[in-house]
């Protein structure tokens, strides 16, 4: 990790001058995270294996960190490396991965708000079953007439069992209740 030798674009891409480097260990000009994965490459590169491309992070003289791709292989104990300055690629994919990840939280906030205009309108249309068969049975009972109360109360249950199923394949759907599958009868089903 030593390094031996330099060129002019250090300086132009890292501030650093030859004689600041010369003598001085590439490690401690490692961004933090990339350590690992540097020691990993170097060992690479001590058993004998070139990299066409590896990225990594150099702090630069200023103390922020520039993005360097390196082709590197191995020669007389000496890795011989040529690096080119990604930071601004880098900066545009993360950039780009943002941007994607925006829209991606507004096409799913889309079809949330399709899925809930849907289910209002079914959750209404069973709420309207309900509430019709309870003010039938209001308007009966202040006539005096108590004899269709079964017909009504289970039309309010059949809307009701209809609601409860579907919270069921809600929760169903959201991960939060397992389903129940069951064998189904495809021909009763359509008729």
């Amino acid at each position: 990790g030593v390094i031996t030798a330099t060129n002019p674009a250090w300086t132009t891409v890292l501030g650093w001058r030859e004689h600041e480097l010369i003598g001085a260990n590439l490690f401690d000009l490692i961004h933090p995270d990339d350590i690992a994965h540097t020691t990993a490459g170097a060992q690479e590169l001590e058993n004998g294996t070139s990299h066409q491309r590896f990225d990594n992070r150099y702090r630069h003289r200023d103390g922020s960190y520039r993005w360097i791709s390196w082709s590197t292989r191995p020669h007389d104990e000496l890795i011989n490396a040529v690096g080119r300055d990604i930071t601004r690629d880098k900066e545009q994919m993360a950039e780009l991965e943002t941007v994607q990840n925006t829209l991606r939280q507004s096409q799913k906030m889309e079809a949330v708000g399709q899925l809930t205009s849907g289910l209002a309108h079914d959750f209404n249309n069973l709420l309207a079953g309900i509430s019709g068969a309870l003010q039938l049975m209001q308007m009966r009972m202040q006539q005096g007439r108590t004899n269709d109360f079964e017909r009504y109360i289970a039309t309010a249950l059949g809307a009701s069992r209809r609601a409860a199923a579907l919270t069921h394949r809600l929760l169903a759907f959201s991960r939060q209740q397992t389903l129940t599958p069951k064998a189904t009868d495809v021909n009763r089903l359509v008729t």
